[in-house]
């Protein structure tokens, strides 16, 4: 992890809300059209005034590791500390790295420093100084200070709006302006997966709104995208070495995994078709294992492929299936079936040796 050596200085909120508040008396209005028309009123504030959005989707799962691995408690990155200097100048450390592994870092020092070019997207603020997109260009600019860029020209939400209804907007603009820093996969996953808990029996005009929100564009998608999720967490639950956390998964190549999981995902439900209808759950759970393990070998040990997408792949093509299913109404030995050999069933939540 860069070490930073940006440190907050933001206003107390009262002198903050104070500035907002006296700006916005003969601020102009600008219609903008998110994921609805909006009314704006647009002001300008030093850069180091705003305050980080600490719930930002984007750094869910970083947080949750960040937090972890320096002792501090899970709800430290929260609501309740979005006022705390500390939680803020913590917060800055996560974002500030976040932007190499996104390939922003590059793409802003073009820009703001060869360039030197000054704003160049909208950045939108709760009425109470809270960034709603920004975060990441925010960082940037507190540490590396671009002569360019002083004050910052905010979009200010009129009040009445949830967080929820900014944040759901800001996903919508975010999708269309900024591809490179686009939300790592796991995070739209796990924030989906946590508003769908939070519903007792969602209804499917439940369930639409939440594959709308997060962009997955219709139901069977947002499942699909849980179901990776959940194989990524268990993969991480396995104890391989170097693969303890979802920051670990870069390792596995661009998008941090999303191709193998991917891969994964529709090779298992693929083999719940009627034609795999004599495969069994212990079956799959056999055939995943075997695919952990070459995710987290990288198929250095063991097999022709060349990358551990394509070896994933190959365990759940047709004709490795039909091989499996020959095998079980044969009645083969488990000494001489590959994916049957110590064939107990795995739990997802069981702790496996770490492979050398």
């Amino acid at each position: 992890m860069i070490k930073t050596s940006y440190k907050s200085s933001n206003p107390v909120p009262e002198i903050l809300l104070k500035e907002i508040e006296s700006q916005l008396k003969n601020a102009p209005v600008e219609r903008q059209m998110l994921d609805r028309m909006y009314d704006f009123k647009v002001i300008e504030l030093p850069l180091g005034y705003p305050y980080y959005n600490l719930e930002n989707v984007r750094t869910t799962t970083a947080c949750e590791e960040y937090a972890k691995k320096n002792n501090l408690p899970p709800d430290y990155f929260s609501s309740k500390n979005f006022w705390l200097k500390k939680a803020q100048d913590h917060y800055h450390q996560i974002i500030f790295n976040q932007l190499d592994e996104t390939g922003a870092s590059e793409r802003y020092k073009k820009i703001f420093q060869e360039n030197e070019a000054t704003q160049t997207d909208k950045l939108f603020l709760t009425p109470d100084g809270i960034l709603i997109n920004g975060n990441s260009r925010t960082s940037w600019w507190r540490e590396t200070k671009p002569k360019n860029i002083g004050k910052v020209k905010y979009y200010v939400f009129d009040k009445g709006y949830t967080f929820e209804e900014m944040t759901k907007a800001i996903l919508v603009a975010d999708e269309d302006v900024d591809i490179t820093e686009r939300y790592p996969w796991f995070e739209l996953a796990k924030n989906a997966r946590t508003e769908l808990n939070q519903l007792n029996s969602p209804s499917k005009n439940d369930l639409t709104n939440i594959a709308d929100k997060y962009r997955y564009g219709n139901i069977p998608a947002l499942n699909q995208a849980i179901d990776k999720l959940e194989l990524a967490e268990d993969f991480l639950q396995r104890g391989y070495k170097g693969f303890d956390y979802f920051s670990d998964l870069s390792e596995l190549g661009a998008e941090k995994g999303t191709q193998v999981f991917s891969t994964l995902e529709a090779g298992i439900r693929n083999s719940r078709s009627d034609q795999y209808k004599t495969l069994d759950d212990s079956d799959r759970e056999q055939i995943k294992s075997d695919c952990f393990f070459l995710i987290a070998d990288q198929v250095k040990s063991f097999d022709e492929e060349i990358s551990a997408h394509l070896a994933v792949q190959k365990r759940w093509k047709k004709e490795a299936l039909q091989e499996i299913i020959k095998n079980k109404s044969t009645k083969v030995s488990p000494s001489t079936d590959v994916l049957k050999r110590n064939n107990k069933k795995t739990s997802s939540k069981q702790q496996i040796k770490k492979p050398t």
